[in-house]
C-alpha cells in the first residue's frame, strides 16, 4: 500500500455513518468539532481559524444547506472583487467540505489567479 494513501485515510470519513444523511443540513454541523479540526488536524493559526469561521458564518447565513449550487451562488458574490478575497472564501468552503467528508462538493471550483 502506498504511504500517501495511508496519510489520506483519516480525512476521508470524519462524520459517523449515521450523520451522512444530514451532511447537507448546515444546522447539524458541530462547529466546536470543526474548530478543533482546524486547530489540531490542520494546525492552522488562531487568526486563520477565526477567519475561516467568520467566512463560514457568512455562508451559513446565506443558505441552510450546502450543495454545489449554494456554493456557486455564494461565490458569485465575489466575482469582480479581489482574487485574494474570492480565494479566501473558497479555501474556507473547501476546508468545510473536507471536514464533512464531501470534498466532491467543491472539486469543480478553482482558485483565481493572483498576480
Amino acid at each position: 500500500m502506498n504511504s500517501w494513501w495511508v496519510l489520506r485515510l483519516p480525512y476521508e470519513r470524519v462524520l459517523a455513518e449515521e450523520d451522512v444523511a444530514s451532511v447537507h443540513d448546515l444546522s447539524k454541523v458541530d462547529f466546536d468539532k470543526f474548530k478543533l479540526f482546524l486547530e489540531t488536524d490542520l494546525k492552522l493559526s488562531p487568526r486563520t481559524v477565526k477567519d475561516k469561521l467568520r467566512i463560514l458564518r457568512k455562508f451559513i447565513a446565506s443558505t441552510p444547506t450546502i450543495t454545489v449550487d449554494s456554493i456557486r451562488q455564494y461565490l458569485s458574490r465575489y466575482n469582480g472583487k479581489e482574487n485574494g478575497t474570492y480565494n479566501n472564501q473558497l479555501k474556507a468552503l473547501k476546508t468545510l467540505t473536507k471536514f464533512l467528508g464531501r470534498k466532491d462538493l467543491t472539486e469543480t471550483f478553482t482558485f483565481a489567479v493572483e498576480y
